[in-house]
């Protein structure tokens, strides 16, 4: 499998979003018994509480993390692994135009496993962002999550759109 994924980004890598992952679950199980019964389950834009639910909600927000990375683990795996299963190719076109080649499609592959990486690694980050912030809020550390969530959001957004600008003018470029 290492091998495979050395093709496309080093394998040591995929220690990044895992690493975050385990300090979100290390984070969980350290902070669980020292919250209160009330934490925020609702922020304005700027990060604000404006409503509070109860503590077992960080227990579904964990799964929710954890299930995302793994999610993410294996659309990554099965894109590099098997990628003509994911990537939908008109076989049936008369004419050579508009088909990818070989090195377009290996380009593409290549673009499109790194990014995956990327969103993972980012997701994981807002994830992280989010529950330090409810946690931080529920001990009274801090008053608000923020502005550092939009930041995030944002370069999830800006990777996503220069992913689909560099497929599109790869596949424009011919």
């Amino acid at each position: 499998m290492f091998l495979k994924v050395k093709r496309f980004y080093p394998p040591v890598v995929e220690i990044i979003p895992l690493l975050i992952l385990l300090y979100t679950v290390f984070l969980l199980s350290f902070s669980y018994g020292r919250i209160s019964n009330g934490v925020p389950v609702n922020f304005t834009l700027t990060g604000v509480p404006t409503a509070w639910g109860d503590r077992t909600v960080l227990l579904a927000f964990g799964a929710v993390a954890v299930g995302v990375y793994f999610l993410l683990s294996i659309i990554n795996y099965k894109f590099i692994l098997s990628p003509a299963n994911l990537i939908i190719i008109n076989k049936h076109k008369s004419s050579e135009e508009g088909n990818l080649s070989k090195n377009q499609f290996e380009t593409i592959r290549v673009i499109a496993a790194r990014t995956i990486l990327l969103i993972k690694s980012l997701v994981g980050l807002l994830l992280l962002y989010i529950y330090r912030g409810v946690v931080g809020i529920s001990l009274g550390n801090q008053f608000e999550l923020g502005l550092g969530i939009l930041l995030i959001v944002g370069a999830i957004i800006f990777t996503v759109i220069i992913m689909t600008s560099k497929i599109y003018f790869i596949k424009e470029r011919g």
